[in-house]
């Protein structure tokens, strides 16, 4: 309602006041950093708001949002961070495997981004999402052969598969 008047201060002290204790905690924090991020353009408290969730709740859904976020406002290298936090405890979540990928990738470290894509098929051979991941950045850096060899690797672990 503050916000709808125009008073960004108000707002901001309203969500400021609830506390870690409140079930309304997360998504209160979650509008405040919405409120920095659109109406102060105030990329350190966006930040912020959400390394405060994390710090109450350290869940694997908060590491993934706390990276997300991070990758919102062009973090990459520290959305990686959160992204490898949450691979700790879940080292399973496909989406946070290609997360985490992709995230490397939007870093410039190409190197870094084949090893981590090249290691993780390694270990699991049937992430067929995440050999098209890789076959794309080798598109991207224009080694075709290297794409070409990752997608036929990708049909014969798909016919080894059925």
């Amino acid at each position: 309602m503050a916000m709808k008047m125009g008073d960004t201060k108000k707002a901001l002290a309203m969500l400021k006041k609830i506390a870690p204790d409140n079930i309304s905690f997360t998504e209160a924090k979650k509008k405040q950093a919405q409120i920095y991020l659109d109406e102060l353009k105030d990329r350190v408290n966006y930040q912020r708001c959400y390394l405060e969730i994390l710090d109450n709740f350290p869940t694997v859904e908060n590491f993934k949002t706390v990276a997300a976020a991070l990758m919102d406002i062009q973090e990459p290298e520290e959305a990686i961070q959160y992204y490898e936090k949450a691979l700790d405890q879940d080292p399973d979540d496909l989406i946070l495997i290609r997360e985490t990928g992709r995230a490397l990738v939007m870093t410039h470290d190409y190197n870094r981004a084949i090893k981590y894509y090249e290691q993780t098929l390694q270990d699991d051979p049937n992430l067929f999402d995440l050999r098209t991941d890789l076959a794309e950045l080798y598109i991207k850096l224009k080694a075709f052969d290297d794409s070409k060899r990752v997608l036929i690797e990708a049909l014969k672990s798909l016919k080894d598969f059925k």
